[in-house]
């Protein structure tokens, strides 16, 4: 038994003798008490100056635990709970969390709702940070912020940069990711490396689900800017409620729960108000966040939160673990996310965590602390950071097929890499004595230099290819003002160009995302209900009037009909609005923007009856998302909606020219044409059309539709194809280049002159 702490101070390394003069005995008292627990092993420590009241007992903060006796754990429980505190069942949680992400962004129909293990992560680092934060303040009285942020960064940075530098380098290899995607890549690149992707992502108006044409490398780093962010400010917050809370009751515990009881509530209330209003700004918010943090920082301020009998544990563990196989199983991107949806996974893993570590084998805390568990937990992040660039660059593989035993392959590959990174990266630079053991200022100095040099590094890739960046945009505008003979659709359609041979075909996979139609400031935005009418060609107010009206591929066809209506003299109108076709029926709850899209078309109506167009000419997305509310179908909803939409104009006369959507290709066959041939990267036909088009439906049961199908430009009779006529058709999965759109042009404007030339009597 030990007498007396000064009777040891031989024994304790010089290292931990030194004590700032600031601290005050108590720092002292508990500084050198670890060492000599330490270093006396199963030998029980009482301290000598137990009867003095500790800085815990002087705030009134509840968290703390006596330290009159602290008998070292025997081997069997510290399996469970080790002396340091470690909680494995915490590394199991990691590892389902993150395996649930992995498995959602490589086999999305076999685990639909996986990225909610995003959310697994936000409780577990609300509850750690929190109880790392408490014990501190009740040990000193204070949170030590700069000691705090630098183990933050020493923890994060490291391996979140040389991610980023390896997407940097990928994203300007131009057979690894095209071209034309440079510049919205470096920008999520730089905003990945300062931590505020995510606000990023909502100024752009991205979405999280369906925003695939284009996936940017870094995108799965805003839940990290999140996490970011949330460190910055949560201490700044505990630090002001217990200063409140001392003031106003003389005790801190009521400041600091009362604090993050107030933001826990206010950002749940935010997420479901803002989830509803606009969901796809509200899946990246920070503040829709907040409460999933606070939840786990209540179970760490609460002990009452977390259960002592042993039925209860058991039970709680196994329904957290329940809920979460229920969330990984049964949540979609039908599901408007996070909001209420987000209480699931949520409360799931708060059970987990508040069923405790110990218990026996079969407990469900033991059943994830297994070592497969604990291993995929320990290399968590990095898996999560190597994931999402590899999948993309998996597909522009020659060899790249996608095969189950492929994708398998990748997955091993990944936690290779993720085991690397952690092994080689994370742990020495965490415990690099020069920075752990200098002023915290060092260790901002150089996480900020590094910082920078990864946004140079990203900025100067950036900059060695904008000369070709600049050529390919040269060649998207020659090819669109001279589109040449016998290319694109006119081979199939021309009998006299049948015979045409080419050799390759433009413009290239890499630069295809720039041929888009340059009156982009025609196409309304998701979250814009606006109408905005554009016009071009005549001004006459005699001249025949075309009205284009539709969703993006309608506007695919604005600059052939724009340049046609210069050249006949006609007048064309466009109102055309990005993912909201024309039509009465609603699109299905999970579309971010459906009640935007439906305050557009209620607008769209109320416009048209004070319009007279001789000619309507209108295309929509096929597989576009309708409500199914009060059809059998939601492909009998769409078709109705098509046809009551087009009633409003037909029964007055006007004749309704409607184009028929191309195919649909399952990702961007551009990323597939970068290193194989045409050839290769087409499509069964089965896959690219829809078993039923709503359009075709509709235009059966209406009078006056001539339909233009252009299907037989694209598909044979099994497989459907991506360059045609030595032409790129496609720009990303299913929109057409433009200059491609130009050469179906001939067809479109023959339907309009067919309907225009119709003796058709037009109504008031």
């Amino acid at each position: 038994m030990v007498r007396g702490v000064s009777s040891t101070a031989g024994l304790v390394p010089r290292s931990l003798q030194r004590v700032s003069d600031g601290a005050n005995l108590e720092e002292r008292r508990l500084s050198l008490d670890r060492a000599v627990r330490r270093m006396l092993g199963a030998v029980t420590v009482r301290h000598p100056v137990a009867a003095v009241p500790s800085v815990t007992d002087r705030l009134g903060l509840p968290w703390h635990v006596p330290m009159v006796s602290t008998p070292i754990r025997p081997r069997a429980e510290r399996a469970s709970v080790d002396a340091t505190g470690f909680l494995p069942h915490i590394q199991g949680l990691r590892a389902i969390a993150v395996l649930g992400v992995v498995v959602f962004h490589l086999w999305p129909r076999m685990l639909p709702g996986g990225f909610a293990g995003v959310d697994v992560f936000f409780v577990i680092s609300g509850f750690l940070i929190t109880g790392h934060l408490a014990r501190e303040l009740s040990r000193t009285g204070t949170v030590r912020l700069a000691a705090f942020w630098a183990r933050r960064a020493r923890r994060l940075l490291p391996a979140a940069l040389i991610v980023l530098c390896f997407c940097a380098i990928v994203v300007s290899t131009p057979t690894l990711a095209p071209l034309s995607a440079l510049p919205l890549r470096v920008k999520e690149i730089v905003a990945s490396t300062f931590y505020v992707t995510n606000w990023h992502l909502v100024t752009t108006s991205a979405n999280y689900f369906g925003d695939s044409n284009s996936p940017t490398f870094a995108r799965h780093y805003w839940s990290l800017s999140v996490e970011e962010q949330f460190y910055l400010v949560w201490p700044l917050a505990i630090l002001l409620g217990a200063a409140i809370g001392r003031r106003l009751t003389g005790r801190t515990r009521a400041g600091v729960v009362g604090a993050v009881v107030l933001m826990t509530c206010v950002s749940l209330m935010a997420s479901v108000w803002f989830t509803a209003f606009s969901p796809a700004a509200a899946y990246f918010a920070t503040f829709t966040r907040v409460w999933e943090f606070g939840a786990g920082a209540l179970l760490a301020l609460l002990p009452t939160l977390h259960p002592k009998p042993v039925w209860c544990r058991v039970l709680l563990g196994w329904l957290g673990l329940a809920g979460l196989a229920a969330c990984f199983a049964l949540l979609s991107d039908a599901v408007h996310f996070p909001g209420s949806a987000a209480l699931l996974p949520v409360l799931s893993t708060v059970a987990v965590i508040a069923a405790g570590a110990d218990g026996p084998w079969w407990f469900p805390a033991r059943l994830i602390s297994l070592p497969p568990f604990a291993f995929v937990g320990k290399i968590s992040y990095s898996l999560y950071l190597w994931h999402w660039p590899l999948i993309l660059i998996a597909p522009a593989l020659a060899w790249w097929s996608g095969t189950g035993a492929q994708m398998l392959c990748l997955l091993v590959v990944t936690i290779v890499f993720a085991w690397l990174t952690q092994r080689f990266i994370e742990d020495p630079v965490r415990s690099w004595h020069p920075l752990r053991d200098a002023r915290p200022r060092r260790t901002f100095l150089v996480a900020a230099g590094a910082m920078l040099l990864v946004s140079l590094l990203s900025v100067g890739l950036a900059a060695a290819n904008f000369p070709r960046y600049l050529a390919g945009e040269a060649t998207i505008t020659q090819l669109q003002s001279e589109p040449g003979p016998c290319v694109g659709a006119h081979q199939v359609l021309d009998a006299g160009c049948a015979e045409t041979v080419h050799e390759g075909y433009a413009p290239e996979a890499a630069i295809a995302g720039m041929d888009l139609p340059p009156a982009s400031q025609c196409l309304a935005q998701f979250g814009d209900d606006r109408v905005a009418p554009c016009s071009f060609g005549a001004s006459d107010p005699a001249a025949p009037e075309v009205l284009l009206i539709g969703d993006s591929h309608a506007f695919q066809y604005i600059d052939v009909l724009a340049k046609s209506a210069v050249e006949k003299g006609w007048r064309l109108t466009t109102v055309l609005k990005g993912g909201c076709p024309w039509n009465t029926t609603a699109l299905s709850e999970e579309v971010p923007f459906a009640r935007v899209c439906a305050t557009w078309q209620e607008n769209v109506s109320a416009w048209l009856r004070d319009q007279k167009p001789d000619v309507v000419v209108t295309s929509a997305f096929a597989r576009t998302h309708f409500s199914a509310e009060g059809h059998a179908t939601a492909t009998d909803a769409a078709a109705d909606g098509f046809r009551l939409a087009w009633e409003s104009m037909s029964n007055r006369g006007t004749p309704i020219v409607a184009i028929r959507d191309n195919p649909t290709f399952a990702t961007n066959p551009n990323i597939c044409l970068l290193n194989r041939e045409p050839v290769d990267c087409r499509a069964p036909r089965s896959e690219a059309l829809p078993a039923l088009d709503p359009m075709l439906l509709a235009a059966e049961s209406v009078d006056g539709i001539l339909v233009i199908d252009n299907t037989e430009v694209f598909c044979d009779q099994d497989r459907c194809s991506p360059v045609i006529g030595g032409r790129n058709a496609y720009r990303d999965s299913d929109h057409l280049t433009a200059s491609f759109a130009a050469t179906l042009g001939d067809r479109v404007v023959a339907g309009i002159s067919r309907a225009l030339e119709a003796d058709t009597p037009r109504g008031p």
